[in-house]
């Protein structure tokens, strides 16, 4: 059997050798690519299509009253649907509750919960927790952060059909 090459193999892929930051939850493995305010590619990578939900917080208003309490107004939160395979730009915040959503959706999926309902004394492990299984979830869910410029591409491009900007009669003396 012929022995893979040392230089091939990442550090992930030998027993014993860690790479990944064990300390990390899911959301702070998210946090280290972008934050919350960013604009974000994001697509779903699985098979069906994904719902979640997702309030601003623009779309919340509050008052102090003459008693110190705090009252908290909120809009109804906005439903996202995203078909399987589609890409989509979303505010940061917004595609933490699309990843975490959709992380959870394929844990499940893999241990065969569709096809065999559990029993509620069978009690299964999902790896919800596992580090590297997230990482590499991050890696094909995420697909970078969006630039101004990227972001006035696909606004012209999504509005037009074209991806370059029409040239304006200034521009083109």
């Amino acid at each position: 059997m012929p022995r893979v090459d040392p230089k091939e193999l990442k550090p992930s892929q030998v027993y014993g050798v860690e790479e990944i930051d064990n300390t990390l939850n899911f959301r702070d493995r998210m946090r280290n690519r972008f934050r919350p305010h960013d604009t974000v590619r994001v697509v779903n990578i699985d098979n069906e299509d994904l719902e979640w939900q997702w309030l601003s917080e623009d779309d919340e208003t509050y008052v102090i009253d003459e008693s110190n309490i705090k009252i908290v107004t909120r809009e109804m939160p906005g439903v996202w649907r995203l078909e399987a395979g589609e890409e989509d730009i979303l505010e940061g915040a917004c595609a933490y509750i699309m990843m975490d959503v959709l992380f959870k959706k394929m844990c499940i999926k893999k241990v065969g919960v569709n096809e065999h309902p559990l029993d509620e004394r069978e009690i299964k492990n999902f790896a919800l927790d596992d580090p590297l299984a997230q990482e590499r979830f991050i890696d094909m869910a995420f697909r970078g952060k969006m630039s101004p410029h990227q972001m006035q591409q696909a606004a012209v491009k999504q509005l037009t059909g074209n991806a370059k900007p029409a040239k304006t009669p200034a521009a083109a003396e």
